[in-house]
């Protein structure tokens, strides 16, 4: 298995791609996002476009959200295994940031600090695992367009 991370801008640029994985039959279990939850809340009240509505992918950012206090952050939003876990050791000790707890997971210390900023500036940190004979299409869905930050992990 390989994990893949992306920060997204904000939460409709995450909610398409999230939508197009889960369309390609992507395991919903190997999804963890992190954002602010005034990004998702303000995302969900904004009007829908004609004949676009939410579906699944935008479903699993909201649906099996759990509230947690980030430092830097604030209240937001956690969906995911791991994504729980990281927010969760954000509150082991003094002084400790959701980029240590990323780091954890095998993000370089300088990327965690970026994606670290990145949600408290509102954008939405989404990562997966697939299995290495889906790698590639998974990478090529998060990774356009260029100015997405996506890492991937062995």
């Amino acid at each position: 298995m390989r994990t893949i991370f992306v920060l997204f801008g904000g939460y409709h640029e995450a909610a398409a791609s999230v939508e197009e994985l889960v369309g390609k039959g992507f395991d919903t279990e190997e999804m963890n996002a992190i954002a602010q939850a005034a990004v998702l809340r303000a995302g969900t009240r904004r009007p829908r476009l004609a004949g676009r509505g939410r579906t699944a992918g935008i479903d699993l950012l909201i649906s099996n959200c759990k509230e947690a206090t980030l430092p830097g952050a604030g209240a937001a939003c956690v969906a995911g295994r791991e994504a729980q876990d990281a927010a969760a050791a954000t509150h082991e000790g003094p002084g400790t940031s959701l980029a240590d707890a990323l780091a954890g997971l095998g993000v370089p210390d300088e990327l965690a600090k970026v994606y670290d900023s990145g949600i408290a500036e509102g954008g939405v940190l989404f990562w997966i695992r697939v299995p290495e004979a889906r790698f590639a299409q998974a990478s090529d869905i998060l990774s356009d367009p260029a100015d997405r930050k996506v890492s991937n992990y062995g």
